[in-house]
């Protein structure tokens, strides 16, 4: 279903982000205040803000023009509760922020009360390391558990749906035409599947090509035809993976 083809990946991504890619010489903006590690940061819908957690177990929202803290909010500094992962709901003025950390629990923050979680649910055995929002009252999580769950915020009792994968889940992305998510794992490999769990194929690496060690964040590119993936291996890469539409097409009329 993929291909790593070195060429066709960069006429892809070039095609998907022009000229963009390049060296940045250096930062715009410096965002100076988390005492640890920063492991995720995300722009606020309108581009005005950008939301941080870190593993210090604050979240907080900047100004994205001048740089200046506009809130901060903690969880408790307990063993591994630390956050690991934060996304904003894109739905237009939306103050939602959900959060995924190191305790296993998913924690939904309205930006405008944010010193306390308005809802929090356990949504992992173990740490939950990627959270996203689908749609205003959709979560999809992540965990080292080995699963993917999407879940109704509104009554997070049982999870609507279970996706089992073969290691622990990094960041994955979800596609932003057809609603398909790129989860990639600890064994270097990378599920592609819908939302209800019905899979499109799989990636991995291998010796001709891939990732040397575990796949630790992968993200769609806006077209959905090039699938971008990091790795904590030493080639200090990031790979571009061309979508095989005439072979993805083939699964859909399958089912």
């Amino acid at each position: 279903m993929m291909a790593s083809n070195a060429s066709s990946a960069a006429a892809s991504a070039r095609a998907a982000f022009g000229e963009h890619l390049g060296t940045i010489p250096s930062p715009a903006l410096r965002l100076c205040g988390h005492s640890k590690p920063v492991v995720e940061a995300e722009w606020m819908d309108g581009g005005d803000q950008i939301v941080s957690v870190s593993w210090d177990c604050s979240m907080k929202v900047w100004d994205s023009e001048t740089g200046a803290l506009i809130s901060a909010s903690l969880i408790e500094r307990a063993n591994e509760n630390v956050f690991h992962s934060v996304h904003p709901c894109h739905e237009e003025g939306s103050p939602l922020v959900c959060t995924g950390s190191g305790d296993g629990m998913v924690r939904v923050w309205d930006l405008r009360e944010a010193l306390t979680p308005a809802i929090s649910f356990s949504a992992h055995e173990s740490m939950c390391g990627t959270v996203r929002f689908h749609g205003n009252d959709k979560i999809i999580s992540g965990g080292d558990d080995r699963l993917v769950k999407r879940w109704d915020m509104r009554v997070p009792k049982q999870p609507l749906t279970s996706i089992r994968c073969t290691a622990g889940v990094n960041r994955f992305s979800i596609s932003p035409i057809t609603a398909t998510l790129a989860i990639p794992s600890d064994d270097r490999k990378m599920k592609l599947c819908d939302v209800s769990g019905a899979s499109w194929g799989n990636l991995r690496s291998h010796k001709d090509g891939g990732h040397s060690s575990m796949i630790t964040c992968a993200q769609w590119s806006q077209d959905e035809s090039v699938i971008f993936t990091g790795s904590i291996d030493r080639s200090h890469h990031v790979l571009a993976w061309v979508v095989d539409e005439k072979e993805r097409e083939k699964k859909k009329r399958k089912r």
